[in-house]
């Protein structure tokens, strides 16, 4: 999940939109109602429609970083680069592996539509 994030090889609209030739500020997310563009940061950590999973997410990773990393203490960018990018520290694997489950359970989500 986290590659096709990566890659741009998934199915947020930001990339179906691009198949279909639809103006790119026209790609608006079909998972909540604030007609904003589905890109992978709106996604990741804007979506309101995963708002519960991502405060998990949050939590979970204070807690396997024991504090180091709180990202509700965080701008949305922020959150989105460490997400994507890894802390490049010794939690890093245990919080990339966190963050694959979110990813799952979000694109799972997705499919019960």
């Amino acid at each position: 999940m986290l590659t096709s994030l990566r890659s741009g090889s998934n199915t947020l609209e930001i990339e179906k939109g691009r198949w279909r030739k639809i103006d790119k500020d026209q790609r608006f997310c079909l998972q909540c109602d604030t007609k904003r563009v589905e890109d992978e940061k709106h996604m990741v950590v804007e979506c309101e429609r995963y708002v519960n999973e991502r405060g998990l997410l949050f939590d979970q990773i204070s807690a396997l970083s024991e504090g180091t990393w709180n990202l509700r203490q965080m701008v949305p960018h922020n959150q989105f680069i460490l997400l994507m990018a890894g802390t490049s520290d010794k939690y890093d694997k245990k919080i990339s592996s966190a963050f694959q489950s979110f990813l799952v359970k979000c694109f799972k989500m997705r499919k019960t539509d």
